[in-house]
């Protein structure tokens, strides 16, 4: 029998601590750099853009089809526009998902109240959550890019806290559950 020692548990779990610390590095790094990871990520979606677009007007389809042409200069064009100003449109991108968060959480609200009167006790809870999502999708689509980049710093901490809590959990599950490693995950003895 192993013993269940912490040494034992990194030994033998490296593969499932993967994304527990994957989260932790990603949260660390919207914490310290949250407009730089944006601008990157908006970087890297230009560039993808690019590509694409090049490719696709490249393609033999794109010389039967005009349509086919016309969207791989609109992917080109718009992986340029990315590629000279992430910073910029990341924060459209961050006002766009403002929007589509606000839309969503009036749609839900609209749906609560009218669940209101069929017996579900819990509709004044799903329109207190909806309304702090509306709140928030219109915090994002109204307010500056500071408070955008003070919410990617929150879910930076979250992202942190979630990897660590994993990593946790799982050793938890390890030192103290009926615990089979069977080369996979975690699996509890019956």
């Amino acid at each position: 029998m192993e013993q269940k020692t912490l040494r034992n548990f990194l030994k033998n779990n490296m593969k499932q601590l993967i994304v527990p610390l994957c989260m932790i590095a990603l949260g660390i790094i919207l914490i310290i750099k949250p407009v730089a990871t944006m601008a990157t990520i908006a970087a890297v979606i230009g560039w993808i853009l690019i590509i694409a677009g090049v490719v696709t007007g490249f393609s033999l389809l794109a010389a039967y089809s005009p349509m086919v042409t016309a969207f791989a200069v609109i992917l080109l064009l718009a992986g340029i526009i990315i590629v000279l100003n992430p910073v910029g449109v990341s924060t459209f991108v961050v006002k766009i998902f403002g929007l589509c968060i606000l839309i969503n959480a009036c749609f839900r609200i609209h749906d609560a109240i009218l669940i209101r009167g069929t017996g579900d006790k819990y509709w004044s809870s799903y329109i207190a959550n909806d309304v702090i999502t509306a709140v928030l999708g219109f915090v994002l689509l109204f307010l500056s890019f500071s408070v955008a980049k003070t919410v990617i710093i929150i879910v930076g901490i979250v992202m942190a806290v979630l990897g660590v809590t994993n990593i946790f959990t799982a050793y938890k599950v390890y030192k103290v559950g009926k615990y089979i490693n069977d080369g996979s995950d975690v699996v509890w003895e019956e």
